[in-house]
């Protein structure tokens, strides 16, 4: 419970409630379980430790490439 001091009109608290406001919605989730997805699939064909290494790289910016191929078919 917030504690107050009063001060004629003025109330002042001592602990304020913060606010959090989310502005990326449900968006955030589906790319993040797309990203997870495009890990496990880039990691099921890599063998070695740089490969894996490059799968998460290739997790990360996968969407850059979905993009521009889809920029590119719409002549865009």
């Amino acid at each position: 419970m917030a504690k107050s001091k009063k001060e004629g009109d003025k109330t002042l608290f001592k602990y304020q409630k913060t606010n959090v406001i989310n502005k990326g919605g449900p968006t955030g989730w589906v790319y993040f379980l797309g990203m997870v997805a495009s890990v496990i699939y880039f990691i099921q064909t890599s063998d070695g430790f740089w490969n894996i290494v490059l799968a998460f790289l290739k997790a990360v910016v996968w969407p850059v490439f979905v993009i521009h191929r889809a920029l590119e078919l719409l002549n865009i």
